[in-house]
C-alpha cells in the first residue's frame, strides 16, 4: 500500500476531535477498512499517536488510537492546510485559492475549398499544453475543453468553441483562474478582427469565425479573478489565391491585447509579423517554447515558473531562434495582475536555506516545515525499487551532499554504469539487475527534485544535489541518528 497524506491528515484531524475516545477505520466509511488501518500503523510506528493494534489470525493489524504524541501535533500543524503533491517531476501548483479552468484550440485543416492554408502542428500544440497543464500547472481535464481538427466530439468549430468560453466564463467564481489558448489562423478581414475555425467560410466570415471582439466580451462578463489569453495565430502561410495576408495586423492586436483587471495577454507575434511552425519541433515555434517554459525551463532559482519568467523564457528563445533561421517573430505580453502568477515550480521553496554556493554541504539550520514533502520524496523514490534499497538510496544522497562538490558521477561499466562520489567508487554493481536498480535511485531523485542533471555525454552523466536535496539529506541523516539512539 502507498502513504496517502491526504487520508493520514483526515484521521490526525478526527484524532484531534476526538477527546480520547477512540478513533477506528469504522468511521471512515468512504475508504477501504485496510488502507485505513495502514495509514494508522504509519502514524503509529512514526510515533506520531498513541493507539492500541489489535491482530487477527490471518489478517493484518486494527488500530484504536486514542491521541496524538507531542510529535504528532507538531506534524499535524505542519499539514493541516497543505495540499499533497503530485509524484510528477515538476509539482502541481493549484490556484492560491480558486479552481483554474481551460479552453485550448487548436485549428489544423480548414476546409479546403476556401484555400486557406492547413498547420499540421497545431494539433501537438494544443494536446501537448493541456497534458501539461493538467500534469504540472494545477488544471484538471474535467475543468479543460480541447477543442483539435483530429476529435470527432468537439472539433474547433466556431460554434463549440464559443459555447466552451460562455460555459466557463459562467462556471468559474471570483477566486477562479481562466486559461484561453487558440493556435490557428488569424487575420484582420473587412476590417474586423477574427480568429478561423475549422468551419469559417470567408463569404460569410462574420457568421462562420470567431470575432475577437465578441470573444473579449463574453470574458469580460466572468467573474474569474484572473484571465489569461495565449494566441499562437498569424500562421505562416495563411492563403493562397485570396490576396490575403496573414500577418499580424494593428487592429488584430488590438483586439488581442483588450485590457482588463486581472487579465494577462500573450501574442506569439508583433503586428507586421508571421508566427511559424517547423517540423524541427513538429510544433509552432512559439507553442513550443510555451510548453517547454510550462515543463520546467523557465523556472527561476526557486523553482518557481511565474507567468513573468515564462514570458521571458519565451522571449530569449524565440529572439535565438528567429536569429538562427533568419526570420521575424517576436512575442507580445501585456499583464494587468496583481503579485505574482505562480504556474508550475520544481519543487516547494526551501526559502529557510542558504543558497547552494554559500553552504555547499554543510546545512545545519533545518527547516522542520518541510518534513512532510521530504517523506513524501521518500515514498515517491522508493515505490519502483525493492524495499532492501531504501537505506542505500538515502545513503546515495547523504554520501552526495557531504561530497566537497555535492556531485553524483556515472560512467559505463561492466555492468551497466559506476556510480562515483567525490573520489570512490560508491558502487560498482556486480550485476545488470543491480545496475538498473542504481539507475532508477538516480532518476528518481531527479523526478523528486533532490538531484539535477548538469552533464550528460555518453561517457560520463553529473548529477548535483539541489537545495531540497540537502534538506532531505540531512533529514534523511538525523533520521538514522535518532535510529541509533533508540
Amino acid at each position: 500500500m502507498k502513504r496517502d497524506l491526504d487520508l493520514i491528515r483526515e484521521i490526525c484531524l478526527k484524532i484531534e476531535e476526538s477527546n480520547n475516545e477512540g478513533v477506528t477505520a469504522q468511521q471512515f466509511p468512504e475508504h477501504d477498512k485496510w488502507h485505513v488501518n495502514y495509514q494508522m500503523e504509519l502514524l503509529y510506528e512514526e510515533g506520531y499517536v498513541k493507539g492500541t493494534p489489535f491482530a487477527s489470525d490471518g489478517e493484518p493489524c486494527e488500530f484504536v488510537i486514542y491521541q496524538l504524541t507531542a510529535s504528532g501535533h507538531k506534524y499535524l500543524d505542519t499539514i493541516r492546510q497543505r495540499k499533497t503533491k503530485s509524484k510528477t517531476p515538476l509539482e502541481t501548483i493549484e490556484s492560491n485559492t480558486g479552481r483554474r479552468y481551460a479552453i485550448i484550440i487548436g485549428v489544423s485543416e480548414y476546409d479546403p475549398r476556401e484555400g486557406i492554408s492547413s498547420l499540421p502542428y497545431t494539433i501537438n500544440d494544443a494536446t501537448r499544453l493541456r497534458n501539461i497543464l493538467c500534469d504540472k500547472c494545477g488544471f484538471t481535464k474535467d475543468r479543460t475543453k480541447l477543442h483539435i481538427t483530429s476529435d470527432g466530439i468537439d472539433p474547433p468549430t466556431r460554434s463549440n468553441i464559443l459555447a466552451s468560453i460562455q460555459y466557463i466564463s459562467e462556471t468559474a467564481g471570483p477566486d477562479d483562474l481562466i486559461l484561453l489558448f487558440f493556435a490557428g489562423h488569424g487575420s484582420e478581414i473587412l476590417d474586423n478582427p477574427y480568429l478561423l475555425t475549422a468551419d469559417t467560410r470567408m463569404n460569410v466570415v462574420a457568421k462562420t469565425a470567431l470575432d475577437v471582439y465578441e470573444i473579449n466580451s463574453t470574458l469580460r462578463n466572468s467573474e474569474a479573478r484572473c484571465v489569461i489569453r495565449i494566441f499562437d495565430a498569424c500562421r505562416a502561410p495563411f492563403s493562397k489565391g485570396r490576396g490575403l495576408d496573414g500577418r499580424m495586423t494593428d487592429a488584430l492586436q488590438e483586439s488581442l491585447f483588450t485590457t482588463g483587471t486581472g487579465w494577462a495577454n500573450i501574442s506569439s507575434c508583433s503586428s507586421g509579423q508571421y508566427s511559424y511552425e517547423t517540423g524541427e519541433f513538429e510544433q509552432g515555434v512559439f507553442s513550443y517554447y510555451l510548453c517547454e517554459g510550462l515543463s520546467g525551463k523557465a523556472a527561476d532559482d526557486q523553482g518557481l515558473v511565474t507567468l513573468e519568467n515564462l514570458v521571458s523564457y519565451i522571449k530569449t528563445n524565440l529572439s535565438n531562434w528567429s536569429d538562427k533561421n533568419s526570420q521575424q517573430q517576436t512575442p507580445h505580453f501585456q499583464v494587468d495582475l496583481a503579485g505574482v502568477t505562480e504556474l508550475s515550480r520544481l519543487t516547494a521553496p526551501t526559502s529557510h536555506f542558504p543558497d547552494i554556493e554559500d553552504n555547499p554541504f554543510n546545512v545545519t539550520n533545518k527547516c522542520t516545515t518541510c518534513e512532510d514533502e521530504i517523506l513524501e520524496m521518500m515514498d515517491t523514490c522508493s515505490q519502483t525499487i525493492e524495499w532492501e534499497f531504501n537505506v542505500q538510496e538515502m545513503n546515495l544522497l547523504i554520501a552526495a551532499a557531504e561530497s566537497p562538490a555535492g556531485e553524483i558521477h556515472v560512467t559505463p561499466a561492466q555492468y551497466g554504469i559506476n556510480v562515483l562520489i567525490g573520489n570512490c567508487d560508491f558502487a560498482n554493481p556486480k550485476t545488470a539487475r543491480v545496475a538498473n536498480q542504481y539507475e532508477v535511485i538516480l532518476e528518481n531523485f531527479v523526478n523528486s527534485g533532490a538531484l539535477k542533471y548538469t552533464k550528460e555525454t555518453p561517457e560520463l552523466t553529473i548529477y548535483s544535489v539541489t537545495r531540497m536535496g540537502f534538506e532531505s539529506a540531512e533529514f534523511f541523516s538525523s533520521s538514522f541518528e535518532k535510529d541509533k539512539r533508540q
